[in-house]
C-alpha cells in the first residue's frame, strides 16, 4: 500500500488521505509542513524498514512528512492532485528519477520539487557515472538534482535545514558533501521550507 507514514508509526497510510493528514513532528508541538518523498521500488519492503524509520526521523527533525511511492507511476499520480504551493523534496533513485521529473515536467513548474535526491548506493560504479553525467547534463532541472552514493550526508542536511519559505527566496541551503569519496553531482543548493512554514 503506497502511502504516508505517520511520525509515530511505520504504517502506510492510503493515498487517498494524504493531502488530509494533519502531521506533526513526535513532540506534539510542532506541525509538518512540507513533504519528503521517497519514491523507490522496495521502499515497502521490510528490508527498508531501518532506511524508513532514519527517514522519517530525519523528516520530522526538518519539519516534514515522509511520503513512500514505490514507483514513478505512484508519484505521478500523487503530484497530480498536490497543491501547487505545497513543498516538498524528492528522494529517488538513478531507476525511477527520469519518469518522475517527467512526471513532474507535465505538471505546473510550482509542483517541481524543491530538491531531487538521486541515491545511488550499492550500484555498479556505472550507474553513479551515467546519473552524475545525466544530472550535469541532461537533466533539464539539474540546479536541483544532486546524485550521490552517501544517504548519511542527505539526511544530516535535512536535519540541520531551517530556512524559510521558499516563496520568500530565503533561506540556508543544503549543505554540498564529498564525505568518503562519494560525490555529489551538485550545481547552485535547493532551499528546503522552514518547518512551521505554510504550504
Amino acid at each position: 500500500n503506497d502511502g504516508e507514514l505517520s511520525p509515530e508509526s511505520d504504517t502506510a497510510v492510503a493515498d487517498d488521505d494524504i493531502e488530509d493528514i494533519d502531521a506533526t513532528d513526535r513532540s506534539g508541538r510542532r506541525p509538518l509542513t512540507w513533504q519528503l518523498v521517497w519514491c523507490s521500488e522496495r521502499c515497502h519492503k521490510d528490508e527498508n524498514a531501518p532506511m524508513r524509520k532514519m527517514l522519517r526521523a530525519a523528516a520530522a527533525e526538518a519539519g516534514a512528512t515522509l511520503i513512500c511511492l514505490k514507483k514513478a507511476n505512484k508519484f505521478a499520480s500523487w503530484i497530480a492532485r498536490k497543491p501547487l504551493r505545497s513543498s516538498y523534496v524528492l528522494l529517488t533513485d538513478w531507476r525511477e528519477v527520469k519518469p518522475c521529473l517527467s512526471a513532474v515536467q507535465d505538471q505546473a513548474e510550482r509542483k517541481a520539487p524543491l530538491l531531487t535526491f538521486v541515491l545511488c548506493a550499492g550500484d555498479d560504479p556505472k550507474v553513479l557515472y551515467r546519473a552524475s553525467k545525466w544530472a550535469k547534463e541532461e537533466c533539464p532541472c539539474s540546479n536541483k538534482v544532486r546524485v550521490s552514493t552517501d544517504l548519511q550526508a542527505f539526511l544530516a542536511d535535512l536535519r540541520a535545514s531551517a530556512a524559510p519559505s521558499p516563496q520568500a527566496s530565503r533561506g540556508m541551503p543544503m549543505r554540498q558533501h564529498a564525505r568518503g569519496g562519494s560525490p555529489i553531482c551538485s550545481t547552485p543548493a535547493a532551499t528546503l521550507p522552514a518547518s512551521g512554514s505554510g504550504q
